[in-house]
């Protein structure tokens, strides 16, 4: 919903770094809409910077893994992308027309959850209708993405992609494509670990280093191996991608 009298600043925010958007204003902007459905274990990716490459992607895990039993409708990120939080540990939503305050203490890097189950319960925002989230990426000018959603738990509808970008979503997939059988081709070791951490896998792409509690800590690529020797002891989630979008998921102790 446009308010003429914030069009200027809206303007200034992506020019200068101002603090605000107003939800739903897209004076100067891409929208792509997309009004697309996703079941659990499914996956979509965007582009912030227009680097046309994935930046960010919205994953539903279905927790059917007994070594991964909870389920979760998360955010994995580019480690220069941050997400709009809402200062209570879960993600900023907003309706149409909202103004959006982009002071640097609401922006987060490790936040990665959208909704989720675990041993303690839920946590996040179980149902979101048609509200907006917001997350930016660092570079010689800060992009931005507004990406307007509906939940029910882990199943997911992208209703438009608000960016400076012209081509959003960058992928997609379907949970029909994700739960084809795949053998485990992943290494871990050592488990448990003390300094460092090595990943092995046949067309492992990438990895995500997680807190137990879900939390983004760490992330690597072509050489998979992490130094752990700041991080304190306990458990730790390792979640690997490979060629095709297909994933595993170990736990792992740190000593």
């Amino acid at each position: 919903m446009r308010k003429a009298a914030f069009l200027p600043l809206l303007l200034m925010s992506f020019t200068s770094f101002s603090q605000y958007w107003v939800a739903g204003d897209t004076a100067g902007l891409e929208v792509a809409r997309v009004e697309q459905s996703f079941e659990p274990n499914a996956s979509v990716s965007f582009d912030i910077d227009c680097s046309h490459s994935e930046d960010f992607s919205i994953h539903s895990y279905q927790g059917s893994d007994p070594a991964y039993p909870w389920s979760r409708l998360s955010i994995l990120k580019d480690g220069q992308v941050e997400v709009h939080n809402s200062g209570i540990g879960q993600v900023t939503v907003f309706s149409e027309g909202d103004t959006v305050f982009f002071d640097d203490s609401l922006w987060t890097p490790s936040l990665d959850f959208i909704y989720g189950t675990g041993e303690a319960g839920s946590y996040g925002i179980f149902q979101i209708d048609r509200k907006y989230i917001a997350l930016r990426k660092a570079g010689e000018d800060t992009s931005y993405c507004f990406v307007e959603l509906s939940t029910q738990g882990i199943e997911f509808t992208v209703h438009q992609v608000v960016s400076g970008c012209p081509d959003n979503p960058v992928g997609v997939s379907t949970a029909s494509e994700k739960i084809e059988p795949w053998p485990a081709r992943a290494r871990v070791f050592p488990n448990p670990f003390d300094d460092f951490l090595f990943v092995e896998g046949d067309r492992a792409k990438k990895v995500y280093l997680l807190g137990a509690d879900g939390s983004f800590i760490a992330r690597a690529e072509g050489a998979l191996k992490f130094f752990t020797a700041d991080l304190p002891a306990g458990l730790y989630i390792l979640r690997i991608f490979f060629e095709g979008n297909r994933q595993e998921a170990f736990f792992v102790i740190k000593k």
